[in-house]
């Protein structure tokens, strides 16, 4: 039974990889009153498990990482959903673009370079003063849910909608357009999270294997 945690005061995280400093490394143990949450995320949770001892004791072992409780599915189960997204570009000014498009290539001060960055001002205090305008949707207003085929008890496939086009996932491009996005709900295949080392500060080897199943890959198609 878990009866506290340890925490470990660590440099902060780069972005890219690695970490900023060497950090004090001050080792401190926190104590429960009556017992321990653990509650860090698909990933993080059987991380922390695996490093503190509890999960497949031959993997553990192998990292030299002392096993605490030999639970081989620790790690195991890794779920996900993939998308895809068809994006149109559009000759009407009926996007995101003015308020959300910035300029790529500054590092991390690009997510603050807007293109038109009196849009973003205005939209941030017309949400603080009167909580509207733009700022006061995710604009993921339209989606739906349905089934891919007939004899499906519950809805397997979802839809989103939103008022922008975008390179990768966030970085909007400076033109008027629109996406759909379509994706599994219940998917079939399962990956897993390993640990790369016996220190939390390592991030986990994760490997999703997604469309293993021929479900998966019938259902995407």
């Amino acid at each position: 039974r878990a009866v506290g945690v340890e925490t470990v005061e660590s440099p902060k995280p780069k972005k890219g990889g690695g970490f900023h400093g060497s950090g004090s490394g001050v080792t401190t143990r926190h104590y429960a009153g009556k017992e321990v949450i653990l509650c860090a995320g698909a990933v993080g949770s059987p991380q922390l498990l695996m490093v503190s001892g509890i999960g497949d004791a031959k993997q553990l072992e192998q990292l030299g990482v002392p096993v605490l409780q030999d639970l081989p599915a620790v790690g195991d189960n890794l779920q996900d959903h993939l998308e895809f997204y068809v994006q149109y570009l559009s000759g009407l000014p009926c996007s995101l673009y003015p308020w959300a498009a910035t300029f790529p290539g500054l590092g991390l001060l690009s997510k603050y370079a807007y293109r038109q960055p009196w849009r973003a001002v205005q939209a941030g205090i017309s949400w603080m003063l009167a909580g509207g305008g733009m700022g006061s949707s995710n604009h993921f207003e339209v989606g739906g849910f349905i089934r891919s085929k007939a004899g499906v008890r519950h809805p397997d496939l979802q839809f989103h909608f939103i008022p922008g086009i975008v390179t990768g996932q966030l970085d909007f491009m400076p033109e008027h357009g629109y996406q759909a996005h379509c994706g599994t709900m219940r998917p079939t295949s399962r990956g897993t999270v390993r640990l790369q080392s016996n220190s939390a500060l390592d991030a986990p080897l994760i490997d999703p294997n997604f469309l293993a199943t021929e479900e998966d890959r019938v259902d995407m198609r």
